[in-house]
């Protein structure tokens, strides 16, 4: 399993980023992430949400020009 950015993983779950934004406020289980803090970034705090991603999703994606190749990846 591999974690994407919010806006990454909006693409390959065809939701919005606002939605998975919702979805770990609700601690929902249906979008798997980790919260990193005090990641320098501007607004929420300093707060970065990655997203749970299998790597088949992940291919499957990049091989239907969904997502590109330079995309930043974090292994678990």
């Amino acid at each position: 399993m591999y974690f994407l950015t919010t806006s990454t993983a909006s693409k390959i779950f065809d939701v919005s980023s606002r939605a998975l934004q919702i979805s770990a406020n609700r601690k929902s289980k249906k979008y798997p992430f980790i919260e990193l803090n005090n990641t320098k970034k501007r607004g929420y705090g300093g707060k970065r949400l990655l997203f749970k991603v299998g790597a088949l999703k992940i291919k499957e994606a990049i091989s239907k020009n969904i997502i590109s190749t330079d995309i930043k990846i974090w292994d678990e």
